[in-house]
């Protein structure tokens, strides 16, 4: 069985730049917070096809949004951690899925209790 992970915005970037080679679907199970997609999507100037790709690659995850208790997980680590929100929310989001964060931005998350952070899958 794969083992599903939630994936930050910089790793789809590396990934969508070949920088990075993310495993085939029966590896992991890839998820992708609703504020990945909307980061990922929200360039000015962005082409067709930069947004194709992107749409395309966003096919083969699972998206999840934010519920109340993403926000209140989020919340309650704003009080205690000075990082953007919408790092709290993905991070939050990995908690309350209890899946590990793949990420590259290992220092903004590593002070978070039980997030269990990862450079690779």
């Amino acid at each position: 069985m794969a083992s599903s992970v939630l994936i930050d915005t910089n790793i789809v970037i590396l990934h969508l730049s070949d920088i990075l080679i993310l495993p085939a679907e029966n590896e992991a199970v890839l998820l992708i917070s609703v504020l990945t997609k909307f980061e990922l999507l929200r360039y000015p100037g962005m082409g067709r096809t930069e947004e194709t790709q992107i749409r395309t690659f966003l096919n083969f995850c699972e998206l999840i949004p934010i519920n109340e208790r993403i926000a209140d997980q989020a919340a309650f680590l704003r009080r205690t951690h000075r990082i953007g929100t919408v790092d709290l929310l993905i991070a939050a989001t990995a908690l309350e899925c209890h899946i590990p964060l793949i990420t590259r931005n290992v220092k903004d998350f590593r002070h978070i209790p039980n997030l269990d952070v990862r450079t690779e899958i």
